[in-house]
């Protein structure tokens, strides 16, 4: 211990002392420190600080809860009086505004970082500043400097008792530290990932990976064949009538089982002030269910060919002169953060 520069042996109160050790301090600007006659007593005071902090982080974390279950329960109630006022089933309404508030809220991740030094946690903690939050984002459950414990796992494990708990699964990300062993178990009972790293950016690609692999797919459709509908053909099956359509195959192949689109030209179309790729409306969306080529059943026909087409759920609804496209979705994995931190 140091005053001023000189080795002392003992500091008195408004003295401004630096303190060496053999080890780290694990402690940051603010703390208290307190002179404890034994490792024992030192020992019990951490302890009982740690018992303090995680009943006091448990009481925050339930009256967010209970919070967030009244919010629930008063969106709900506007949302049924809502569906009443405009004189809709209330369960479907309810259904369907559910969705679109999730379409809309990103969702989010809960993490715990433990570090070796503080110095370490505010380069960790400012290059996670550089990740987008707008379709989803991370939440710091808690961060500090020390080995990964049994508690820093619970603290990101969802709580499965709860069914209207939708958070998504927890990350705890560790830095030059260790998981302690009492937390192995811990870790494989849980359904978090427990990641701990020696490189910075080994890290961060990893954290950026893993939410990558949160976020939905890009979809792509695109068109495998174009059809045109010459004839309906009325005929009837297991005594229920329905119509088989009669097409050319303008071009690609059609298959069974191929996922189409009926278009239809709409009426109010202006060639001079619409674009072209507006000309056409979706009137029913599915599947083939069965292809013939002349009386024979095919499983594919291809371009500069005839066919009669019996649709799925036996769909019928169709006019002379409407187009099918048979389509096919591709889906790209996205990244989530494609710079530099």
């Amino acid at each position: 211990m140091y005053v001023q520069g000189k080795k002392v042996k003992k500091a008195y109160p408004g003295q401004c002392v630096e303190i060496t050790t053999t080890s780290e301090l694990l402690c940051k600007p603010g703390d208290d420190m307190r002179v404890c006659k034994n490792n024992k007593e030192a020992s019990d005071a951490i302890e009982y600080r740690y018992k303090v902090k995680n009943a006091q982080i448990q009481k925050e974390r339930a009256k967010k809860v209970a919070d967030l279950k009244y919010e629930n329960e008063k969106r709900e109630l506007r949302d049924r009086i809502e569906a009443i006022d405009k004189g809709l089933d209330e369960d479907s309404y309810l259904k369907e505004k559910e969705d679109e508030r999730e379409g809309k809220e990103a969702k989010t991740v809960p993490l715990v970082i433990k570090v070796d030094t503080f110095g370490s946690l505010e380069a960790i903690t400012d290059m996670l500043d550089h990740f987008p939050d707008d379709e989803i984002k991370y939440k710091i459950i808690s961060q500090g400097v020390g080995d990964i414990s049994p508690t820093d796992i619970k603290y990101v494990t969802p709580d499965t008792s709860d069914p209207d708990n939708v958070e998504l699964r927890g990350v705890v990300v560790g830095f030059n530290v260790d998981v302690q062993p009492s937390a192995n178990k811990t870790k494989e009972i849980s359904s978090c990932d427990v990641k701990t790293f020696k490189i910075i950016y080994e890290l961060f690609d990893w954290l950026n990976e893993m939410m990558s692999s949160k976020l939905p797919p890009t979809e792509e459709v695109r068109s495998v064949a174009e059809l045109t509908i010459k004839e309906s053909f009325p005929t009837k099956r297991n005594k229920v009538s329905f119509n088989i359509a009669g097409c050319y195959v303008e071009q690609g192949t059609i298959s069974i089982g191929s996922d189409v689109r009926v278009l239809r030209e709409r009426k109010d179309f202006d060639e001079d002030e619409d674009d072209e790729e507006d000309q056409y409306e979706v009137v029913w969306e599915g599947k083939i269910r069965q292809l013939r080529e002349f009386k024979d059943s095919v499983r594919k026909v291809h371009a500069g060919k005839e066919c009669g087409i019996m649709f799925t759920s036996l769909f019928s609804d169709f006019r002379k002169g409407d187009r099918i496209v048979a389509i096919k979705r591709d889906y790209h994995p996205r990244t989530y953060f494609s710079g530099s931190p």
